[in-house]
């Protein structure tokens, strides 16, 4: 997986929302969920989509941040981690990971129907995607340690073999915290019934 794999509207998003490693020592956090849902709402009503950020003059539109309550500042920085996010991509796609953001067809319909707005951006993820959207039969959510849980013996069988799907609405080396659990939680309830 290489940026250039990724749609516009992913890239936009993996940029506002993703966790490449270094945030401590940066300057502005990542959007959260409902921060990234406001910012979506925003650009909706403009007719825009996440990759019209990407532009020269894409975080400059006017109102549009403000009415989204980001900064200008903290959308220009993070939109500004292209390298940062070229080598996770890279990291991730060597351990055989993928992502989607909720622009992306193949994220899970269920997901997006049943938590809306609550709908993580981004799920980060190993096996078939395809699977996401069978009931939840050969899915795994995980609150984190993607990439530890994608590599370990438990699990390769059944990702080489196209059985299993892991996910996780969290960036691939974050740890597990407890509270992740909740975010985890919505995501299973809806994959758990995909009608």
């Amino acid at each position: 997986m290489s940026a250039e794999g990724l749609s516009g509207d992913t890239e936009a998003i993996l940029l506002l929302c993703g966790r490449f490693g270094g945030e401590r020592q940066a300057p502005f956090e990542p959007l959260s969920t409902p921060e990234y849902a406001a910012l979506a709402r925003a650009l909706n009503q403009r007719g825009l989509r996440p990759a019209d950020l990407l532009a020269a003059d894409g975080p400059a539109a006017p109102g549009l941040l403000q009415e989204a309550g980001v900064a200008v500042e903290r959308i220009v920085f993070l939109l500004g981690r292209g390298t940062a996010m070229a080598l996770s991509l890279e990291r991730w796609s060597r351990a055989g990971l993928w992502v989607l953001s909720r622009a992306d067809a193949a994220y899970p319909a269920a997901l997006k129907r049943r938590l809306k707005h609550d709908a993580p951006p981004l799920l980060y993820g190993a096996g078939r995607q395809a699977l996401l959207d069978v009931g939840g039969r050969a899915v795994s959510v995980l609150a984190g340690d993607l990439l530890k849980a994608s590599v370990g013996r438990l699990n390769r069988s059944g990702l080489q073999q196209g059985r299993l799907a892991l996910v996780s609405p969290f960036a691939p080396e974050l740890g597990v915290h407890a509270g992740n659990a909740s975010v985890c939680d919505r995501c299973i309830d809806a994959l758990v019934d995909p009608s």
